[in-house]
């Protein structure tokens, strides 16, 4: 057909006044002296349509997966067999009889050669839900390569139907460090789960901790990390009888776009007020340093915490000589026992940044997520760490030398080896600059704020708008340095279960012998809206909890921290008008809910039309309807803000769109300082039925033009028609306008956030004599505090212990009596939440394990062998004579043969 037929009859403003007309609802009434004031809303381009599904007519199944690589993956010569997790989401919306069971396959190809053989596992998946799992992929040995996980998960469902959905990952395979054949050269590894769950329009941390396991060469490259929607639309078999109403579902749009946006955590952070209130110079400076003849340096200032300045969001630095553009990190540390010494200060936030304005006296400003480093009367410090500079000509720290307040320190190294993390580590631990003959202080000051800051979220554009989002960063490691990578993801808040998106992340360098450097990590976000709770401090997100149908209206009910929301939307009136014909006989309005759609905060209403003797298949249609929002609790007042209009996807046919209606709520119960809100997202589709038969509804694409009618009510107007089928009748007997709507409450919420655990602690294992380290990330309203344990027992700082109140612990030297079950406990104002446990293992490498896989057996002989006549393996140096000989051979035997304690 003509897509671009319109009936010339009349306007959707003329239609739509008729229609009122016709319904002399009372609240209509009152809307049609508004016709004429207000315009029709501007239209955006076709675009994607995010985290809707098609019609429901009888039964739509949906299979959707999602897969995470952990880490970059040592695969020695012999190969090596890998974990790779996967969650999948299995949706039923309508009548379907329940899934049995879903296989899940990955087949991978490698550039270059050669690639792992497919792999598959099956689990049982008895009902609709959430279901996790792995498969272990044997990659064999070969070069380094970018590898692409291809995955497939088939669900089984009663009567032999099957449902497929599909996705791909990528997975690096890297050269091991020197000296090692298990240990990454370049390592990327995923601290937060690799696979996170979130509620619609909530948002998600991906912690990546990168580390240059190369002791001699550094490393510099480019990390991109690139989101892609994984929610597509599954495939079905057999196929399904034409206009039965079954078929595939779709968890997000069933093409291109819509992938979940993301950002770089350090990058976007919000501008800081002006002027900074933390300083201790005079604003000029009489004289600067540096390091001879190169090395690496850190000037730190102390302050203590001030009333009404708990949050460092900015540090402000002004150079000496010769340094303009040259790479930088500003860094915030606690002190722990609250001395003024930076000695056993630990690391709380460290932002890259660059030189500039070098002996001018200006302050470069660089912001830092906003952070407490502690109670009100505690010390803190503020600093910058700069590297491989050089004297002459380079002075990067500038000195006030008007006066000497005793507050400002100075560590150095080597030029590439500055220890920001474990300060009395370096070469020249910490000391003030005056036992160094230049008393003074650093130009280096900080700015706080009041303790209760506004999270930073992701924002949130038009769904669809792009196919991907995409981030990048350049970061240099120095050998044996770690670097945290944060990458924000923000699901968008129409989403239902199963939406997911998948980021893949890579690094992509050159180690400074030239040779080429490889990692990346594949985090996801998988929407749950049964399993997670909204989070309500979003100022645009944050889902109702559940959804309440009855015969005429779907209500959506929310609790908000300090108040309930309770909206209801309905079908006012609605017309359909054939081509060059009368309007259809209306059938009941209000006709009840016709799917909850599987506790997804979504529910139906569908308006039937009859078209007596038939609708010919392929006659352009024009559809008239009229929706309210309103509240039901009479203490709550809404306004209609706007009514965006999204629509479908053209892979469909464009055969449903979103309208957002955006309210605002105010009444009696509510704070007059709380800004909030509540948006209805409605799917508006046509489902043509003749007998027990449906006919595909499309709907033109350009044609969708919706009004504000009223305080609660709007006028959508829309052209569609029903495919001309041959194995179809071709007349269509009735007509149903379904009109679907997901509720979303959202706003600023005054008082405190409980605290949540954004990262658990992971497991680790060391060696006597390594340093011991756990981190996790929580969220919460500041000021949170940290108090790790091992085996349910408070730990205290001092000795070999540091950090056992903040998010960061340490224990340097470890010993095997730190063997244990180790959390933390977070705590505000709220309450407190106690991560998981993180299992601890300290243990010696025993020295004939050649490969470190903790066992010794016929593998650590032949990957000796292996190493001992490939020319260059200097691992099999097993005496650490420095040379490779007969005599390690002999040695490395003998210790395989008689293993000392503890092999």
């Amino acid at each position: 057909m003509d897509r671009s037929i319109r009936p010339p009859c009349r306007s959707p403003v003329e239609a739509l006044r008729e229609l009122i007309a016709l319904r002399p609802l009372l609240k209509l009434l009152a809307a049609v002296t508004l016709l004429a004031a207000v315009a029709i809303l501007s239209l955006k381009p076709p675009a994607a349509l995010a985290c809707g599904s098609p019609p429901v007519a009888v039964c739509l199944r949906t299979t959707a997966l999602v897969k995470a690589v952990p880490r970059v993956i040592v695969v020695p010569p012999g190969g090596v067999v890998v974990p790779i997790p996967f969650t999948v989401f299995i949706g039923a919306f309508g009548t379907c009889p329940p899934p049995i069971d879903t296989t899940v396959t990955f087949t991978i190809a490698c550039v270059p050669g050669p690639s792992p053989v497919p792999a598959s596992v099956t689990i049982l998946t008895p009902a609709p839900g959430v279901y996790g799992g792995a498969v272990p992929v044997f990659f064999p040995g070969g070069p380094p390569r970018v590898c692409r996980v291809m995955g497939v998960a088939t669900t089984r469902w009663t009567g032999l139907i099957f449902t497929t959905g599909r996705g791909d990952v990528e997975v690096c395979l890297v050269d091991p460090a020197p000296g090692s054949t298990t240990v990454p050269r370049l390592d990327m590894e995923l601290l937060s789960p690799s696979i996170q769950l979130a509620h619609p329009g909530d948002q998600r941390q991906h912690v990546i901790r990168m580390t240059n396991n190369d002791p001699l060469n550094s490393v510099t490259g480019l990390i991109t990390g690139t989101a892609r929607q994984n929610g597509r639309m599954s495939t079905i078999s057999p196929v399904p009888t034409p206009g039965s109403g079954d078929g595939p579902g779709s968890a997000a749009s069933p093409n291109s776009g819509d992938a979940f946006p993301i950002e770089d955590a350090d990058a976007t952070l919000p501008t800081p007020g002006p002027g900074n209130n933390y300083m201790l110079d005079d604003g000029t400076a009489e004289n600067a340093i540096g390091v001879a003849p190169a090395g690496s340096i850190i000037w730190l200032n102390q302050f203590t915490v001030q009333p009404g300045q708990e949050i460092i969001d900015k540090i402000s630095v002004a150079f000496g000589a010769s340094v303009d553009g040259e790479p930088l990190s500003v860094g915030l540390w606690r002190d722990l026992n609250n001395d003024g010494d930076p000695g056993d200060a630990v690391l709380l936030i460290r932002h890259d940044g660059v030189a500039a304005n070098a002996g001018t006296n200006t302050f470069n400003e660089y912001p830092i997520p906003p952070t407490v480093p502690g109670p009100v009367g505690s010390s803190f410090f503020v600093g910058v760490i700069m590297q491989d500079v050089a004297f002459p000509p380079q002075l990067p720290a500038a000195i006030d030398q008007s006066s000497d307040l005793g507050r400002s320190w100075v560590a150095a190294d080597d030029s590439c080896a500055a220890n920001a993390e474990n300060l009395s580590a370096n070469q020249t631990p910490p000391a003030r600059i005056s036992t160094f003959g230049f008393p003074g202080n650093w130009l280096a000051r900080a700015r706080g704020e009041p303790i209760e800051p506004r999270p930073t979220w992701v924002q949130l554009g038009d769904p669809g708008a792009t196919d991907v989002s995409t981030v990048t960063k350049t970061i240099t490691l120095c050998p044996g340095e770690t670097k945290l990578v944060r990458i924000n993801q923000r699901s968008y808040r129409m989403c239902t279960s199963g939406s997911c998106c998948e980021t893949n992340i890579r690094f992509e360098g050159t180690f400074s012998d030239s040779s080429p450097a490889l990692a990346c990590v594949s985090p996801a976000v998988m929407v749950d809206t049964v399993s997670q709770p909204p989070d309500f401090r979003c100022p645009d997100g944050g889902v109702m909890t559940h959804v309440v149908s009855t015969t005429t209206n779907v209500n959506f009910r929310g609790n908000m921290p300090t108040h309930v929301i309770d909206e209801h939307f309905s079908v006012q009136a609605v017309q359909v008008i054939p081509s060059g014909g009368p309007p259809l006989l209306p059938g009941p309005v209000q006709t009840g809910v016709l799917d909850p759609n599987f506790g997804d905060n979504k529910g139906r209403i569908a308006v039937p039309t009859s078209a007596p003797g038939g609708l010919h298949t392929g006659t352009p249609l024009q559809v008239f309807t009229v929706l309210e929002i309103a509240p039901n609790a009479p203490s709550q007042l809404t306004q209609l803000l706007n009514a965006d209009i999204h629509p479908g996807d053209p892979a469909l046919g464009d055969s449903y769109f979103f309208v957002n209606a955006h309210t605002r709520v105010t009444g009696p119960g509510i704070p007059p300082t709380l800004d909030s809100f509540f948006d209805i997202f409605f799917t508006v589709s046509l489902d043509g039925i003749t007998g027990s038969l449906h006919h595909r509804g499309r709907i033109t694409p350009g044609s969708i033009e919706v009004q504000v009618l009223g305080p609660t009510t709007l006028g959508v107007a829309f052209i569609g028609a029903f495919d001309n089928d041959p194995q179809l009748p071709p007349l269509v007997n009735q007509v149903n306008v379904n009109v679907d709507g997901v509720g979303s409450a959202f706003g600023l919420i005054p008082g405190p956030a409980c605290p949540q655990i954004q990262t658990q602690p992971a497991d680790t294992t060391v060696q006597p004599g390594q340093k011991l380290t756990l981190y996790t990330v929580a969220s919460g309203t500041a000021f949170l505090s940290y108090q790790w344990r091992r085996n349910g027992v408070p730990l205290t700082n001092g000795g070999r212990v540091s950090g056992a109140d903040t998010a960061t612990l340490s224990i340097s030297p470890a010993i095997s009596g730190d063997s244990g079950s180790y959390d933390v406990v977070v705590t505000n104002a709220c309450g407190s939440v106690i991560s998981q446990g993180a299992n601890v293992v300290v243990r010696p490498i025993c020295p004939c394990d050649f490969n470190h896989d903790g066992s010794l057996n016929s593998q650590d002989f032949f990957d000796f062998l292996n190493c001992f006549f490939t020319p260059g393996c200097t691992a099999a140096d097993f005496n650490n004579s420095g040379t490779v000989n007969s005599q390690d051979f002999f040695d490395f035997l003998n210790c395989f043969f008689s293993p000392p304690p503890g092999c």
